[in-house]
């Protein structure tokens, strides 16, 4: 079957993408219990995201830049070869029960997360304006093949540790060493032509890329200049913002009631369902009825989350509030997303989203930072509250 290389450049992006979810979704499922435990102090439960977070944020930018001077594909490449290494290092650091290193991996695995986070971006360059909003959606809908992954490979990861002569969580990072590796001969093989080289311009990216050579100088400076920018900004980052708080912080909550690691699992294969299972549908909306109302439905899905969390902590309540947050993060990244990819123009596209991933990394990160302390605090209740409080903010913008 010959396919056109725009549908080889998006179908290898999709699979990738939703490796990239397997991997992480892999490694999260213990990460909040792994943190608590290699410190032995619960409040530090969120520092393991914190500190990929941290890689995220500092990687973003220049991550942007080396794709803008030497290709989208050297740059996805390279993203996944700190992916690797900062999955040895995690294996490590649970081999020798050494937080440090728990931080260390976190960390190189976040500058990776930096360079995935542009696929949806490096997808919409090479599809037509009119569906640009559509191809987002299916980009970030690839997580679902990772939570159905994840879902079927939970059940092995005791077998695998029985045969490999590990414990769980050993056995938890040689599989997603596994999928890491899948993940970058896909890109290595599949990702070509070098995607910038497609790149279907707009009248509006053709007037940007004319207006920074008079200057001869980055924009940079005006990117929070435009009101659109600085909406589509606030949306990605209060939503990742209020899901960290609750999502990083809900196995350690799971545990503390007596719930299994199956358990924790099955609820965040359900989470990152609602993350990304319909998010090809929240393209098409955000085409039909535009990315501020579907920024707003988001803000009011995140309340219901928000709220629902501290009733109960009966797994369909558990189930039933993680997949709403997920929900409720999709329409308001996915919106975001359209909206900036819109706003976003020119020859330094991928340096301005690439800032614009920094802002939602470090909102992210101040998340999951204090979740373990607001929970050691006063428990769960005040983490939705917080969570509760952010998305008025949104709605306030």
């Amino acid at each position: 079957m010959n396919l056109t290389p725009q549908r080889r450049i998006i179908g290898s992006l999709f699979l990738a993408q939703g490796l990239f979810s397997a991997t992480f979704l892999t490694i999260f499922s213990t990460l909040s219990i792994l943190a608590a435990d290699l410190s032995g102090d619960e409040g530090k439960a969120g520092w393991g995201s914190t500190a990929n977070l941290i890689g995220r944020a500092v990687a973003g930018y220049p991550i942007g830049l080396l794709m803008d001077r030497v290709g989208r594909r050297t740059g996805l490449l390279t993203g996944w070869m700190f992916a690797l290494a900062g999955i040895g290092v995690g294996f490590l650091a649970v081999q020798r029960g050494i937080f440090a290193l728990l931080l260390l991996s976190m960390f190189l695995i976040g500058i990776n997360r930096a360079a995935s986070e542009q696929s949806k971006f490096i997808a919409a360059e090479v599809t037509p304006e009119g569906s640009r909003s559509k191809i987002i959606g299916i980009i970030v809908f690839a997580g679902t093949v990772g939570s159905i992954l994840d879902y079927f490979l939970a059940e092995s990861i005791h077998d695998l540790a029985l045969r490999l002569g590990m414990t769980d969580f050993e056995a938890t990072w040689v599989l997603s060493a596994g999928l890491a590796v899948l993940a970058f001969l896909v890109l290595l093989i599949f990702l070509r032509p070098e995607p910038s080289t497609l790149r279907i311009e707009t009248d509006s990216d053709k007037s940007a890329d004319e207006a920074a050579a008079i200057e001869g100088r980055q924009p940079l400076s005006k990117l929070m200049s435009n009101p659109a920018v600085v909406l589509a900004i606030s949306a990605m980052a209060i939503g990742q913002l209020v899901m960290t708080l609750l999502m990083v912080i809900t196995p350690l909550h799971m545990r503390a009631n007596q719930y299994g690691q199956g358990d924790i699992l099955q609820i965040l294969v359900g989470h990152t369902l609602g993350m990304f299972g319909f998010a090809f549908v929240t393209g098409w909306l955000v085409q039909r009825f535009g990315s501020v109302r579907m920024i707003i439905a988001g803000a009011f899905v995140l309340t219901m989350a928000a709220g629902m969390t501290p009733l109960s902590v009966a797994l369909p309540n558990l189930a039933g509030s993680l997949f709403l947050l997920g929900l409720g993060w999709s329409f308001a990244f996915v919106a975001g997303s359209s909206l900036l990819s819109k706003n976003a123009q020119g020859a330094i596209r991928s340096q301005m989203q690439g800032t614009a991933d920094i802002v939602v990394a470090v909102s992210s990160g101040i998340a999951s930072f204090t979740t373990g302390m607001f929970f050691e605090a006063r428990g769960i209740v005040l983490v939705s509250l917080i969570g509760f409080g952010m998305v008025l903010v949104l709605l306030l913008i």
